[in-house]
């Protein structure tokens, strides 16, 4: 559910600040599939996954596509960072210095290990 809400408030704020184009990706694939086919196994989800299938209608080209866990290093920690805030939304001018680190990593082309368990 988590996932859905940043979803479903990126869209929003994508809508309010004059956005046409957006590409969603998220590290749960039940979400990308849910929100792409427009149901959920989770009763409870289905509310807001309509609520964000209406929003998608505002923009000219949208694709919700799935990514690693691995590969959203640095939206795990952008969210740790709000949940740990008081502040009911946080917008960053620049990267926090806490993803430097991650930023580097990228640039100097370091792979991240994927285990996979059989």
């Amino acid at each position: 559910m988590t996932e859905l809400w940043g979803v479903f408030e990126g869209i929003k704020l994508a809508i309010s600040i004059g956005v046409q184009e957006v590409d969603i990706q998220v590290d749960s694939l039940l979400v990308v599939q849910a929100i792409n086919k427009g149901y959920s196994i989770v009763r409870k989800s289905l509310t807001i996954i309509s609520h964000i299938r209406r929003l998608m209608s505002h923009f000219a080209s949208v694709i919700v596509g799935h990514t690693f866990k691995e590969a959203n290093r640095c939206a795990d920690i952008l969210a740790n960072i709000c949940c740990n805030s008081m502040q009911v939304f946080t917008m960053f001018e620049s990267a926090p210095v806490c993803l430097q680190q991650l930023f580097n990593e990228d640039a100097r082309g370091i792979p991240i290990a994927r285990v996979f368990c059989s």
